[in-house]
């Protein structure tokens, strides 16, 4: 299902996103936390600051942008515990 109302980081204790770098319409909604890379292979993200992004996979693989805890340790690689 594309769009669905949740969205799940990448890396999460219960599970991460695809290790495929490029989703395609034979994805899974669930290989990707249900985040829809329709747009040119990017998705439109929106933030609490009213600014819009068009972000791709790779882009959002990094965990600073999930979680404040990776964003403190600067680590884009972070997995919540």
């Amino acid at each position: 299902m594309t769009g669905y109302f949740k969205v799940l980081a990448p890396k999460r204790p219960s599970g991460v996103w695809s290790s495929g770098k490029d989703p395609d319409q034979s994805s899974s909604a669930t290989d990707y936390g249900y985040v829809d890379f329709r747009y040119n292979k990017k998705a439109v993200v929106a933030h609490l600051d009213g600014h819009v992004e068009m972000l791709g996979v790779e882009e959002l693989r990094d965990m600073r942008r999930w979680s404040n805890q990776a964003s403190i340790a600067n680590d884009p690689n972070f997995t919540v515990r």
